[in-house]
């Protein structure tokens, strides 16, 4: 069939992996598309994340919160961020319209789990992925479509 589920990603692309213990996908603003199951940190922590990449010092100084654990930071970078707790860890990639967020037990490599969440933001900013529909209408976010309907199509060189 068609395209893949927000939740396929999640359960076969990262979960099945054995390399990922939980995961969410969600928007920069931290509403899920999809998680995995017993999974559901609030958007506000999801939201938090998320403006950590354009200013950390509030996660270096405070840690990340996620789903009711707290985990220290270790490194962000433009596209994707660490945190530990122990041996278990955080691993957070920033695509333009999503970020995946998947963390390992203490029984996980931290490199496997960030090359499991990487590989899959990679295919997804590859695709040129899109937020799913929305299941309601939001106003606000209509009024930040990226281009007005009244610009000619751009040319493509041959």
């Amino acid at each position: 069939g068609g395209a893949m589920s927000w939740q396929a990603f999640v359960d076969d692309q990262l979960l099945a992996t054995g390399s990922v213990t939980q995961a969410v996908i969600c928007d920069h603003s931290g509403n899920p598309w999809a998680q995995s199951a017993g999974f559901a940190p609030p958007p506000a922590e999801l939201g938090a994340i998320a403006g950590g990449f354009a200013n950390p010092s509030a996660l270096q100084a405070g840690g990340i919160s996620l789903n009711g654990e707290k985990y220290m930071f270790v490194r962000s970078d433009d596209q994707t961020m660490y945190a530990r707790k122990g041996g278990s860890g955080v691993f957070v990639f920033k695509g333009g319209s999503f970020l995946i967020i998947g963390t390992h037990s203490d029984s996980v490599q931290p490199g496997q789990c960030s090359a499991a969440v990487s590989k899959l933001g990679d295919y997804l900013v590859s695709m040129g992925c899109r937020p799913p529909p929305p299941e309601e209408s939001h106003p606000e976010g209509a009024a930040r479509s990226p281009l007005p309907a009244e610009l000619p199509p751009r040319a493509h060189p041959s």
